[in-house]
């Protein structure tokens, strides 16, 4: 079987130049209308080789399993952008795939972010509002949660107390990711009420 050398592969994987006027590879040419709508990244890989295996340190340039010796862990550059971007958009960041994805997206407490794998459930997030009783039941669902977090956070206080100094260390880590979800729950609360954009494409009952 004749084989693709690796540097013909990359051109037809790999865009070339920067900016808006970026020369589309074969494999981006399909979304080519699209280019001003999203952003093309290069050289994230750190030299880590694996093929698919190293998909995990694709966006991070870390092996998960090295991950711990790291203060941020392995944490992606799509969930370092869903930091700076905060509350501006309904969602800080989408994550979808196929079936059960890929092991590409993780925060800083190194854990792992599913993907959406359910078209139709993608859709409805994206453009489909809630009505009412629906409203009513995700308020009624964050403001379970938000409880939950409160009494976390004072049975922690309570347990801080005993701790060694390396505990408190990993307290203050797990407490880190327990502020994320609270961030998140915040930002869900603000956007219930607000209207979704009208789809571009007609949705099916």
């Amino acid at each position: 079987m004749h084989r693709q050398p690796p540097r013909f592969l990359a051109r037809r994987i790999f865009s070339q130049g920067h900016g808006a006027n970026f020369q589309t590879s074969p494999t981006l040419q399909p979304i080519d209308a699209h280019r001003r709508d999203f952003t093309v990244f290069s050289n994230l890989d750190h030299g880590i080789g694996g093929g698919h295996s190293a998909v995990h340190s694709f966006l991070s340039g870390v092996k998960k399993e090295e991950s711990a010796g790291f203060a941020e862990k392995n944490v992606t550059i799509d969930q370092v952008a869903a930091e700076h971007r905060g509350s501006i958009t309904r969602y800080a960041s989408i994550n979808a795939g196929e079936g059960d994805g890929t092991s590409m997206c993780w925060n800083r407490a190194g854990v792992h972010i599913p993907p959406v794998n359910n078209p139709a459930r993608l859709f409805q997030a994206l453009f489909v509002d809630a009505e009412g009783p629906a409203k009513a039941v995700q308020r009624t669902r964050l403001e379970h949660r938000a409880c939950v977090l409160d009494a976390l956070h004072e049975s922690a206080k309570q347990l801080e107390q005993r701790l060694t100094a390396r505990d408190r260390d990993k307290l203050d880590q797990y407490l880190t990711s327990v502020r994320e979800v609270e961030r998140q729950l915040q930002m869900s609360q603000a956007w219930i009420d607000r209207s979704k954009p009208q789809s571009p494409i007609a949705s099916r009952p």
